[in-house]
Order: structure tokens, then sequence, then C-alpha cells
């Protein structure tokens, strides 16, 4: 299903086929989750799941989970279908930092990326 204005021909930016990523979080959307990941240089895109063939099936043990409906912060998500958010601290711990990241903000970006290799 498409989501946020999708199209037969929508591109995923430098994402490929066939490469490998650090995902950094789920985005439970609807009918669909997506796979925030991180294209090495950058940027983190959010990209339907079925794109990808996951290759590492465990889950970093310090990944939070947040449900948009408990949250006074971050419901007005459910307007877009978000119904969950799961993921490093950094993508969960605030609303404006969920929406840098997922906007694309590189300062926010880098924050997450050092907080992944940090951890892990």
């Amino acid at each position: 299903m498409r989501h946020l204005g999708e199209t037969d021909v929508t591109s995923y930016g430098p994402i490929v086929e066939g490469g490998e990523y650090l995902v950094l979080g789920l985005i439970i959307i609807k009918d669909r989750i997506d796979f925030l990941v991180y294209d090495g240089v950058g940027c983190a895109i959010a990209v339907p799941s079925n794109l990808f063939c996951v290759v590492d099936l465990k889950l970093p043990l310090n990944w939070r989970a947040l449900i948009t409906k408990d949250s006074d912060e971050f419901n007005g998500l459910l307007a877009m279908g978000v119904s969950a958010v799961i993921g490093y601290a950094k993508l969960v711990e605030s609303l404006s930092s969920y929406v840098d990241i997922v906007e694309g903000n590189s300062a926010a970006i880098k924050q997450l990326i050092d907080e992944v290799f940090l951890i892990d």
C-alpha cells in the first residue's frame, strides 16, 4: 500500500536494490512497516520494508518502542497513519527529534548515528 504521496515510480534516493543498510528504526504506518535506513553517507530514509531482504534478524537490545496513541507528544502522527515508532533512543525521545531525523536534518541524523556506533 502506498502512503504519503508515493507512486509506482517513487524513488528512495540513494537506496539501491541489493544494497545492505543499517536500520535505525521501524515506523509502523497503517498496514505496513517502513525501515528507517542509513545510507552510509549522511541520509536516513524511510523505505517500505517489502523492498528489503533482512540478513540479520537480531534487534539491538537498546531499541525503544513508542505507541503513538499512548503519547501526548507523538499522537499527532496518528493523522498520518503512524501507529508506532521503534528504534534507537534518539528516534523516540521527542517528536522534534523524530521529525528532524525523518525530514533529513543532517545534524540530527549525525547525533543518531553517533548514538548507534557508541552503543553497538
